[in-house]
């Protein structure tokens, strides 16, 4: 009964939802460690570690000793939407709850953040939250939304700033 386990052995034990977030959490850290970054220090904030999870029902969370929580399924969002969630998170820096003054530092950091809530909710109620969903939606939502789009043409133009020390 001593059977040799081969990779293509335990590949076919792990699930498609696990095998979905394995293959896709390295990526997803690049992008999200990098966007928080970015905005972190746009906005004066420290930041604890930061971790990216297959979170069923929440998009990131903040802890009181400032670690942010993100879901991978971030890397298959718009990034208007994406942008959004991190903003919201790191507004917990500022205010670690949803009180007014918390609105008003997201409002600032993020005007559009009514339509994402709105976006957010109407596709988790519709549509869901799959990656084939996701796959989907992300690319007709960024071609029209026009948050989107300018936040697609601040990345290029960051991206031509950096040059050749560090490829985005």
């Amino acid at each position: 009964m001593n059977q040799k386990i081969t990779i293509k052995h335990l590949l076919r034990k792990i699930s498609p939802r696990r095998r979905a977030y394995e293959t896709n959490r390295q990526a997803a850290r690049v992008m999200i460690v990098r966007e928080v970054t970015l905005c972190a220090e746009d906005h004066g904030v420290l930041v604890g570690r930061i971790a990216i999870k297959d979170q069923r029902r929440s998009w990131g969370s903040c802890s009181a000793l400032g670690n942010l929580n993100f879901s991978y399924r971030l890397l298959f969002l718009p990034p208007c939407l994406r942008r959004y969630i991190i903003l919201h998170e790191l507004a917990h820096r500022r205010e670690l709850n949803h009180s007014r003054r918390f609105w008003v530092v997201v409002a600032d950091w993020c005007p559009w953040y009514l339509t994402a809530i709105k976006t957010l909710r109407a596709l988790e109620r519709s549509k869901g939250t799959s990656l084939p969903v996701l796959r989907a939606f992300a690319p007709l939502h960024a071609a029209t939304c026009p948050y989107c789009i300018d936040l697609m043409q601040s990345n290029n133009e960051h991206t031509a700033t950096v040059g050749s020390v560090e490829r985005i």
